[in-house]
């Protein structure tokens, strides 16, 4: 990446910060800090876990370079630019995870509760306050012999109405995200059954805690066959199964389901979600917030080199592009063919 000396100041036309730890104790936060102040750039792009939550919740630690850190990155990413306008001026809306991460189920180990509710409210009007226009949270379903059980599904979904209420009265829009987990051995039939009852306990939630389904966002899982799996459906019947259980439990005034990817392959991912918008015969908006889907390519392009850094730039660009069509049942196999 080009840069210039302006001053006393580097010049960087992009500074991608990622995973910095802050709250833990071994966390290098000076040294960042001694780089922002060095340094100017147009767009600062922030990645991974900026906060360490968890990390705070078994040993609290937090340095005074660590709010120095943090005052840098919230007020200015180009010359006392806020961060905040950095990111609407490329078109995009800002919004933030705001669970604090999962822990064991009492009475059920193997499974696990998402955390965070106890002092949801404040930071949300925190994060509204600031600029925020959307939060998310996710709650896991683990698929076993015996699991999963009644107390976490109900459990989750209730954590994830209760979030959902706080956020919206914080006049942000809520993502939820109940993720039936992929890993396993069971079928496509048994992923559709578990999809049905989180899906199903979900919006009785929402509506016994009044949140306006109009104003709310959700990004489930697919139904698909688990990842261990000896028979892996197709993309038809993924298409198929998927859409099915979203007729029978999601209410059609929901705007918008953006589906995770969840552990499918890039191709997999935008096969199944092109198949489904070209079955059509619902209202929402059908689309994606994949992480690995869209990052895997490019991550397997760059390596870490700079000299991969345009080929790694090209595979994510194609491959949102590929999602783009796939939201819209235009995306065929053809289209990756010709990028090869």
């Amino acid at each position: 990446m080009n840069n210039t000396t302006c001053s006393s100041k580097t010049h960087y036309p992009a500074v991608w910060i990622s995973d910095v730890h802050l709250g833990y104790k071994d966390c290098q936060a000076q040294y960042l800090l001694d780089f922002l102040n060095a340094i100017e750039c147009d767009v600062l792009y922030l990645v991974g876990d900026i906060v360490d939550l968890w990390s705070m919740k078994r040993q609290f630690f937090w340095h005074p370079s660590h709010y120095d850190v943090l005052a840098l990155i919230q007020q200015k990413a180009k010359d006392g630019t806020p961060l905040i306008d950095v990111i609407t001026s490329q078109g995009a809306l800002p919004g933030i995870k705001v669970d604090k991460g999962l822990k064991p189920l009492e009475g059920s180990p193997e499974e696990s509760i998402t955390q965070g509710l106890d002092d949801l409210d404040d930071r949300c009007n925190e994060y509204q306050r600031i600029g925020a226009k959307f939060a998310k949270w996710r709650a896991v379903i683990k698929i076993g012999e015996k699991i999963p059980t009644d107390q976490c599904i109900n459990e989750n979904m209730h954590a994830l109405a209760e979030y959902a209420k706080i956020v919206q009265n914080n006049d942000m829009v809520p993502i939820v995200e109940p993720e039936v987990l992929i890993d396993g051995n069971h079928s496509i039939e048994r992923c559709f059954e578990v999809s049905e009852t989180t899906l199903s306990t979900l919006f009785n939630c929402l509506n016994s805690n009044r949140v306006n389904i109009q104003a709310t966002i959700l990004k489930p899982s697919m139904v698909t066959s688990g990842s261990e799996a000896e028979s892996q459906a197709s993309v038809n019947e993924v298409a198929e199964q998927t859409l099915r259980c979203c007729l029978a439990n999601i209410p059609p005034e929901l705007p918008g389901i953006t589906f995770l990817s969840g552990g499918q392959s890039d191709i997999d991912a935008t096969a199944h979600l092109d198949a489904m918008n070209k079955i059509g015969g619902f209202n929402w908006k059908l689309s994606f917030s994949y992480g690995r889907a869209l990052q895997q390519p490019a991550l397997k392009a760059w390596l870490g080199k700079n000299e991969n850094v345009v080929a790694a730039q090209q595979a994510l660009s194609h491959r949102a592009l590929m999602n783009k069509k796939a939201a819209l049942g235009e995306w065929n196999s053809s289209l990756e063919e010709s990028s090869a």
